[in-house]
């Protein structure tokens, strides 16, 4: 029987106990010793070391070796940006997305939103952290994050938001000139369930106080705030020719010449009135009588005022302003006119005047 064996792995000359005698035993340990001092796992010096057998609890090096033959590199990931020291030219995961530190600590995002940032489409190069603007072709929009997950302020210029159509025509949104300072405009953190008129405050808030069905009540209106410049203007209508010497010596209503306008009004009150048309020479014009007579203002075919004049004896002048009156209407187009008849002798007459109607 063989006084010595030899070990599988490392080929050690292992002594047999009780039969390996004398020196040859001392000569086998000590061979055994120096074999075991120089061994280093490779193949023929000990059993290749195993991941359960690992327990790194601090930086690999590789010697400035490649690392090869690796199927992947699975990180963990971070909960935010690591330290710039020590970790330069360093990749790591942060969320979802992979991160490389460049040798002057920039830390420039890899992937973002399931797609490669840097592709066509994309702004790189960003200085802060993870900021980050990319072009999503499923949503047809480009996002931008100071952070991740987190928006960016733009500061640009005018902004022309376009339809989303080919050709699609543009509006411009723009600052005025010479802003004296900058502000906020804060839009509503809501839409209204109905339609609202929009105010905005000193703080830039945009709000829906009022709704529309309601109108603008007298309350919100300051007093003397809405002034007659203001407005529209009523209408009014001057005939456009006086009645000349207007007479009428029979028992029967006739117009009086010239005297007919037609207004279309908003529904005020109606003023209708003779006024002087003697262009120039006032006292030429007036009302007058003989003996007695009677006049009457329709407003269509409808009489909405009457009245009546006479005399003690030979010709009797009122002043044709004398002559109005004031019709409650809705609105709408009417066609206003004065008549005249003398009653029992004589002749009623209108002298150079005109027929005026306007809203109050």
């Amino acid at each position: 029987m063989a006084d010595i064996i030899y070990s599988a792995n490392m080929n050690l000359p292992i002594p047999v106990v009780g039969v390996s005698t004398g020196p040859n035993y001392a000569l086998s340990v000590d061979a055994c010793f120096q074999t075991i001092d120089g061994h280093d796992h490779s193949e023929g010096f000990g059993v290749q070391i195993t991941p359960a057998g690992l327990n790194i609890n601090s930086d690999l090096s590789l010697n400035d070796n490649n690392l090869i033959d690796v199927k992947s590199v699975r990180f963990e990931a971070q909960s935010s940006l690591p330290a710039v020291n020590p970790d330069l030219l360093c990749f790591y995961a942060i969320g979802n997305d992979i991160y490389f530190n460049d040798g002057a600590g920039n830390a420039i995002r890899i992937t973002q939103s399931g797609a490669v940032t840097g592709a066509t489409g994309t702004i790189t190069g960003l200085p802060s952290g993870t900021a980050s603007a990319s072009y999503s072709a499923g949503s047809g929009k480009f996002v931008f994050q100071s952070a991740s997950n987190i928006g960016a302020d733009l500061d640009a210029a005018s902004v022309i938001i376009r339809e989303k159509v080919s050709s699609g025509k543009g509006v411009t949104l723009s600052a005025p000139t010479a802003l004296a300072a900058d502000y906020t405009l804060v839009l509503p953190s809501a839409l209204p369930a109905a339609e609202y008129f929009t105010t905005i405050n000193a703080a830039g808030a945009i709000g829906n106080p009022i709704p529309l069905a309601l109108g603008i009540a007298t309350a919100n209106i300051a007093n003397g705030a809405v002034t007659k410049v203001k407005q529209a203007a009523l209408g009014q209508q001057l005939s456009s020719s006086n009645s000349g010497t207007y007479s009428n010596s029979t028992a029967s209503y006739t117009d009086v010449t010239n005297c007919t306008v037609t207004i279309t009004t908003t529904g005020r009150p109606v003023f209708i009135a003779l006024v002087d048309g003697a262009a120039g020479s006032p006292s030429r014009s007036s009302v007058f009588v003989t003996v007695d007579g009677r006049w009457k203002i329709l407003r269509d075919a409808t009489a909405v005022a009457e009245g009546a004049l006479a005399s003690a004896g030979g010709r009797y002048d009122i002043p044709c302003s004398s002559i109005f009156h004031i019709d409650v209407v809705g609105a709408g187009t009417y066609v206003y006119k004065i008549q005249a008849e003398r009653v029992t002798s004589g002749t009623i007459g209108v002298s150079y005047a005109k027929l005026i109607a306007y809203e109050l």
